[in-house]
């Protein structure tokens, strides 16, 4: 079997493709592993030496990898510029298991939904922000998981949208509506970025009043972090 369709490679490709815009940790004994391009990525952000899995052979696989008890200190960093993370761990001791360590995906991690003392700002909330775009008008809910601290508003305009997230200071937005696609949007989109936000996500549009749509961005990122954890 090559590398990429050994058991073990097979595990982490079922992960990735569970979640494509995350940052899989991958855990292979006392080390969370990344592979392909996360591996590239992480790499380079992290300043982790870029190894490879069947160095030299046609089907070589880019690997970088973190030491277990010190992956949180790595998910902080890459949080802070903006990156999910999923976490697959291995749901049996190797030491009893015949054949292939059984791993799933246990947890995915964002910059808005962190709770953990650790990867949160010291003198200020961390904010996940969903904002709902409508021809009648744009409404914007934050809700911190750290502490269950939730408010919602209205705004007239983008300018006072801007004004909004400018004082809430979000560490994550999800955008939903039916205006996503539009030029506005992606004006908002990189106006959000400005003011700092570490990552500026889309949400499918929803069947739903201002107000409710927004709330119902933030749910629907609350029910996917719960299903994973359920999985």
């Amino acid at each position: 079997m090559s590398a990429k369709t050994t058991p073990v490679m097979q595990q982490h490709a079922e992960a990735k493709r569970a979640h494509p815009d995350a940052i899989v940790f991958f855990r292979l004994g006392d080390f969370y592993e990344m592979f392909g391009d996360d591996a590239i990525l992480v790499s380079r952000l992290l300043d982790l030496t870029l190894t490879s899995r069947n160095r030299g052979k046609p089907d070589e696989v880019p690997m970088a990898g973190v030491p277990h008890h010190s992956a949180h200190q790595y998910i902080a960093r890459l949080l802070e510029l903006g990156h999910r993370v999923a976490i697959c761990e291995q749901m049996a001791d190797p030491a009893t298991v015949r054949g292939i360590v059984p791993r799933k995906v246990v947890r995915v991690i964002t910059p808005g939904t962190v709770t953990e003392s650790g990867h949160l700002p010291v003198d200020s909330n961390n904010f996940l922000a969903g904002v709902e775009l409508a021809e009648s008008g744009t409404a914007l809910a934050l809700l911190d998981l750290s502490t269950g601290e939730l408010s919602v508003g209205q705004a007239a305009d983008a300018a006072a949208l801007v004004a909004l997230v400018g004082r809430a200071r979000p560490r994550e937005i999800l955008i939903g509506g039916a205006g996503t696609e539009s030029e506005g949007a992606a004006a908002l989109r990189r106006a959000f970025e400005l003011l700092g936000c570490a990552r500026v996500g889309d949400d499918p549009p929803l069947e739903a009043a201002d107000l409710e749509g927004a709330l119902g961005t933030l749910a629907d990122e609350a029910r996917e972090l719960d299903e994973t954890r359920l999985r």
